[in-house]
């Protein structure tokens, strides 16, 4: 089954009592099974909409996971090669590295000598960051 989405707001003011109640209650299902792993979702007041992205968790997805996968084998990928590996779509590997970018497990570097023409997206490369410990050290020799 496709995945659905849905994005929007609600203005609890204008429902009438007896919808608000349904909304309110929808929407603790939704909070109940995002908290068992079921779905992904965000519940708040508006006021508070950029810290709930902010604080947001990061999951690994199938998607993810066969990105990861990849990057174990290979040191440097694009989305190219991501592409051919694991027959996902370049719309859908972009946002799944957005996000591991912003969760820090990945690193991006632009692709040298790519002849980039005018008006193309700068071409990356992406790899797994390196996990820091106590005794490694920062500077090569």
């Amino acid at each position: 089954m496709p995945k659905r989405y849905f994005k929007g707001r609600i203005d609890l003011d204008r429902l009438s009592t007896e919808d608000r109640s349904r909304v309110e209650q929808a929407l603790a299902t939704l909070q109940e099974m995002d908290a068992k792993g079921l779905i992904e979702c965000m519940v708040g007041h508006s006021r508070e909409w950029k810290n709930l992205r902010l604080e947001r968790k990061f999951t690994i997805t199938p998607q993810r996971q066969r990105i990861l996968d990849l990057m174990h084998e290979r040191e440097w990928v694009t989305v190219r090669d991501i592409s051919e590996a694991t027959g996902m779509g370049d719309n859908s590997i972009g946002p799944n590295l957005t996000n591991m970018l912003r969760a820090d497990i990945i690193e991006r570097s632009t692709v040298e000598g790519s002849g980039r023409t005018k008006g193309r997206k700068t071409p990356y490369r992406y790899r797994l960051k390196a996990p820091r410990t106590k005794d490694s050290d920062p500077v090569r020799s």
